[in-house]
């Protein structure tokens, strides 16, 4: 079982680090962007090879091919990463080109305080996982996990990976992204076990917090600013604990998203093309887990379109903007050609017509339906980092940060599309009760966490230049180098 465990993660990180493989980053963000995009990039490959061949993709026995061709492509992607990281290469820069080197809080903070209040994120974060082992060690259930997720997984570990088993299912327009990636995980570890299922979700949450942490460093955070951002997305609602514990694949869309987002952000700061690919990518891959993924990722890069403005977005080559349109355009149209050509015209969602929908804008089914998502939004006690949203909206006149504008205006288009959807899309008594919010607006958790620690160095930018008393390692009235533009 423990080989099984090691070959299912060098099958994970293979797909992942072979993307990442020209890619300059620290280990950190290359080992957790590897997991997130490997937890869809896998399934996603499953997936093409038997629609396209049908062949038993998923076996009862675990084969040598199984073992070598993953651990291979995993070694290669490595010694390719570690031979191009090793090269000299020029700093990050922004705007004016000027390099930028990363701050520290040492003008507020002594660095004892720093190392302490770093130290103490750093045991949030273990403690999260702690819980979350704990319940993973408990006989904890949500009703969800056994009506689709698992219940796709062990019908395609069953069918050898056939991806029209479930197309006679209620849930037959899902993408199979999450199912098929523990059918997988099934396959290397011997068959089919909810107690191995659930660990699924706590790996890809690791994999994101690793890289958040590491795309935050990248950007010239300090560690402490980083670690805030990690801890914040963690223990910013009771939600993401729930997630990790239960087999839900609504988590594994989530990080895949938001990750996706994060990287277009540090596109804003760095308008490195590795960021704007990666962002794309990402994107892409998130429509492989969800049914609504296609409609989130246009509301996505219509906030990009907005927030980067004019100038922006002409600098960005040709061949930059084929890449990224390919990069999110194939997943969405493999899973929708699919749809075509089998006829999975079923699904879980009613279709309501124009006179429902104008019954249900009456102003009582109206104002019930209000009353009910605001009782959730407002809920500080199970979403306490929602707090922070209305915050950045008054502050953002003064940060003038494109990529705080471009996470906060994801956050507020997601608001809206949810209304939308509870109005025109779900059950009345859904509707009426604001059913599953809280599992939907996981999705601004961590976007919410990253905004507010952009915000927060982009203060910690505005008053070191503000400080005309000037640090004693720079002299009086001199900026630091980092800051020079």
């Amino acid at each position: 079982m423990v080989w099984g465990w090691l070959f299912f993660f060098c099958s994970l990180l293979a797909p992942g680090l072979l993307l990442l493989a020209r890619c300059r980053m620290s280990l950190y963000e290359r080992l957790g962007t590897a997991l997130v995009a490997g937890g869809t990039l896998l399934p996603l490959l499953l997936f093409v090879l038997n629609t396209s061949t049908h062949l038993p993709v998923i076996s009862d026995r675990m084969s040598v091919l199984d073992v070598l061709v993953p651990t291979a492509f995993a070694l290669l992607a490595l010694w390719i990463s570690r031979r191009r990281d090793a090269r000299p290469h020029t700093p990050v820069v922004i705007k004016r080109g000027q390099p930028r080197a990363p701050l520290r809080l040492s003008y507020v903070l002594s660095r004892r305080v720093d190392r302490a209040l770093s130290g103490v994120l750093i045991v949030t974060v273990i403690l999260f996982f702690s819980e979350v082992v704990y319940g993973l060690s408990r006989p904890v259930f949500g009703w969800d996990e056994y009506s689709y997720w698992l219940y796709a997984a062990k019908a395609l570990y069953l069918s050898h990976g056939q991806s029209t088993i479930l197309l006679r299912d209620a849930y037959a327009t899902y993408p199979l992204g999450f199912p098929y990636l523990e059918a997988w995980l099934y396959h290397l570890t011997g068959g089919i076990s909810i107690s191995h299922a659930k660990w699924m979700l706590p790996v890809l949450s690791l994999g994101f917090a690793l890289g958040l942490f590491g795309i935050l460093r990248r950007l010239g955070l300090p560690t402490l600013l980083a670690l805030t951002g990690v801890a914040a997305t963690l223990w910013g609602t009771q939600v993401m604990l729930w997630y990790n514990i239960v087999a839900f694949g609504e988590l594994s869309f989530v990080v895949t998203f938001v990750l996706g987002a994060i990287y277009l952000a540090a596109w804003l700061q760095t308008e490195a093309s590795m960021d704007l690919l990666l962002g794309g990518v990402l994107l892409g891959l998130s429509t492989f887990v969800r049914v609504d993924g296609d409609y989130v990722v246009v509301l996505t890069l219509c906030c990009l379109v907005v927030s980067a403005g004019f100038r922006r977005l002409r600098a960005i080559g040709s061949a930059s903007a084929i890449a990224v349109g390919l990069s999110i355009v194939i997943p969405v149209g493999l899973w929708k050609a699919f749809e075509q050509v089998y006829g999975a015209r079923a699904g879980w969602t009613p279709r309501l017509s124009l006179q429902t929908i104008e019954l249900r804008l009456q102003p009582h089914f109206l104002g019930t339906m209000l009353q009910a998502q605001w009782d959730v939004v407002s809920n500080l006690q199970v979403y306490p980092i929602l707090l922070g949203l209305p915050l950045l909206v008054l502050a953002l006149p003064f940060l003038r940060s494109r990529a705080v504008t471009f996470l906060i205006m994801i956050c507020i288009s997601q608001l809206v599309y949810l209304f939308a959807a509870y109005l025109a899309v779900f059950s009345a008594f859904e509707a009426l009760h604001a059913s599953a919010l809280e599992r939907y607006l996981l999705r601004l958790d961590p976007l919410i966490a990253c905004a507010v620690v952009l915000a927060l160095w982009t203060v910690n930018r505005a008053t070191y230049k503000d400080d005309q008393a000037g640090d004693s390692r720079f002299g009086p009235r001199q900026t630091p180098p980092a800051l020079r533009q």
